[in-house]
């Protein structure tokens, strides 16, 4: 089993001047027993909840990373990543954590899955013990001779073993 789902609760939150409560559960992927593996909280959005929102959640639940999912259609999932401080393009343990929690959860069956985050579009196949999760080229970035001297140093490593025909990702 990727993850497991090991506490629940909900947060009452004031969105759009009403009042509602957003249930939330905390799922460790990467192990079969609670308390072990990387924990990452989980938020089904039945309903809108703004950026800011999410963000306050986030900061609430204080884990490395909680996740946002609503499926959107039978194979589709939108998924949004935030930490305590912001959000982020994509991020690996609460992906799977969060599509277990909704295999775990009875929102999707086993099959392949298309997420949409803000890095693109990610293919996730899903049965009953396992996520696997498609990884997203990367992207290297060029780095100045000052970076790569700082980097270098900051590691403990001569510039010159750096790949000079790749940058940072």
């Amino acid at each position: 089993i990727v993850a497991a789902y090991f506490w629940s609760g909900a947060i009452d939150a004031i969105c759009y001047a009403a009042y509602m409560i957003i249930n939330f559960c905390v799922y460790n992927a990467f192990t079969d027993e609670k308390f072990g593996g990387n924990p990452a909280g989980v938020v089904f959005c039945d309903v809108p909840l703004s950026d800011l929102l999410m963000q306050k959640i986030a900061r609430q639940l204080n884990l490395v990373e909680t996740v946002f999912i609503k499926l959107s259609d039978h194979k589709q999932i939108n998924i949004r990543y935030f930490t305590p401080q912001k959000e982020l393009p994509i991020a690996g343990h609460p992906t799977i954590a969060g599509i277990m929690a909704m295999y775990q959860e009875g929102r999707i069956d086993c099959g392949r899955y298309q997420l949409i985050t803000a890095a693109g579009t990610v293919a996730v196949d899903v049965d009953a013990e396992m996520v696997w999760m498609q990884q997203i080229k990367p992207k290297f970035y060029p780095l100045s001779d000052d970076q790569k001297i700082q980097f270098s140093n900051a590691l403990g490593f001569d510039a010159a073993a750096l790949d000079h025909e790749f940058g940072m990702m």
